[in-house]
């Protein structure tokens, strides 16, 4: 059986590396920043599949399901990547948004959300939904006002 943490995926669009806590992998992605703290692009594997969500080095990785803010201690960084975030109007999913994960039938992409004015968040973007579900303080919100990560 082979493990979800295997080596890096390189591709044009970058690649995810192993993450440790309290370090921060040269090349990672940036979001923007929660108060003081710079947010990185993550995604971490839950019950089997691989959900986006926000690494901040002084705190550690995050996801979000089924409405809590999961803390992990297994996850990816997005580093090296070309990427740019595009405002999703209307929540449309544009054809070029870059796909987070597939799996248990759900096409993931990566989504960013300005929470509160002054803080950033990473999460996942579910079509046909088309709201970003991300963690924060302790729980999973929705939003349908987010970014989305395309190539």
């Amino acid at each position: 059986m082979s493990s979800p943490y295997e080596a890096p995926v390189l591709s044009e669009i970058g690649c995810w590396v192993i993450g440790y806590n309290k370090t921060r992998s040269p090349g990672a992605f940036s979001a923007g920043n929660d108060k003081d703290n710079q947010v990185f692009v993550a995604r971490s594997n839950q019950f089997g599949s691989w959900i986006p969500g926000k690494y901040i080095e002084t705190l550690g990785a995050y996801v979000s399901l089924e409405g809590q803010e999961i803390s992990c201690d297994k996850f990816e960084i997005l580093c090296l990547s070309k990427m740019r975030w595009q405002k999703a109007v209307g929540g449309e999913i544009p054809a070029n948004a870059f796909i987070g994960s597939k799996g248990g039938g759900e096409t993931l992409y990566v989504g960013r959300v300005k929470h509160e004015g002054n803080r950033v968040s990473v999460g996942k973007v579910k079509s046909p939904y088309n709201v970003c579900e991300y963690p924060m303080d302790g729980r999973e919100v929705t939003s349908n006002n987010f970014d989305i990560l395309v190539v």
